[in-house]
């Protein structure tokens, strides 16, 4: 009896592994990262070559749709015809890049740029997509996408966009801001003030507090990576200066003078002090 039950048991889970519900699973059980994010990025391809807005509105996420991203794709289909239409590519180039649970099925976002080659012209896309979201359905699919000129991607201020929708880059900087913070291009943010290292290290001998900062003088101008925010400040005729602001949960842990091309001076760094 104990047999039977268990050969039952090996039918129902064959005839469900064959199904196409099994077959979709066991392709994504065994379907590298790279290649499910190449499939994903042919097949936008693949419509836009079609011109088929039905069908990349589909590809794309949910909570993005609407009636301004259907201008999106239409704006970029007309510089994408223009451009690099049936253009070619290698699989092989993408260098992927990964976030989210170690758990495939709970939540994954994956980005990568690759090189499109038409007419011996160099053109460059990005995509972001989300593959899984079991909290939110609807953030399931493309995030973003970004075509460029090779005139914008050498372009020494040139960043892909880091909000949702889809882009074309003809020139960079057209519809963003960005910075150089020794060497590292961040998307910047206007704030009207003028600030200085005299003020940074005053505000030192009073606190080192982040939140105080904050209520002094506003919002930083850009984050150079997580929890180390950037200031614009004013030193010299032309040159491009900045305070970055490394902080741990509400304390100032350091704080740097630098430049478009290197860190000039440390003003503050709370081991050195300690030490």
């Amino acid at each position: 009896m104990k047999k039977r039950k268990i050969l039952m048991l090996i039918l129902l889970v064959s005839t469900v592994l064959l199904s196409g519900c099994g077959k979709t699973f066991l392709s994504r059980l065994f379907k590298s990262e790279h290649e499910e994010y190449a499939e994903i990025l042919t097949a936008f391809l693949a419509a836009a070559n079609q011109n088929d807005t039905k069908k990349i509105e589909e590809l794309f996420a949910p909570n993005i749709r609407g009636k301004e991203f259907q201008k999106e794709v239409d704006d970029f289909l007309e510089f994408y015809n223009k451009t690099a239409k049936d253009g070619t590519w290698d699989k092989d180039d993408i260098l992927l890049g990964v976030t989210g649970s170690q758990d495939r099925d709970l939540y994954r976002v994956m980005h990568s740029s690759i090189e499109l080659k038409k007419d011996n012209k160099n053109y460059y896309i990005y995509m972001e997509v989300v593959t899984a979201d079991k909290e939110n359905s609807e953030n399931k699919g493309i995030q973003i996408i970004d075509l460029a000129t090779k005139k914008a991607y050498d372009d020494r201020y040139f960043l892909w966009h880091s909000k949702q929708g889809i882009y074309a880059q003809e020139k960079a900087c057209e519809d963003y801001q960005s910075m150089l913070i020794y060497g590292n291009v961040r998307e910047y943010y206007t704030v009207d003030r003028e600030l200085s290292v005299d003020y940074f290290k005053n505000f030192l001998k009073r606190s080192t507090s982040y939140k105080e900062l904050q209520n002094e003088i506003g919002e930083p101008n850009g984050e150079l990576i997580n929890d180390e925010f950037v200031y614009e400040i004013t030193q010299g005729a032309n040159e491009k200066t900045y305070i970055t602001c490394e902080v741990l949960g509400d304390e100032i842990i350091k704080l740097e003078v630098c430049n478009e091309e290197k860190v000039i001076e440390t003003i503050y760094e709370k081991n050195s002090e300690e030490n």
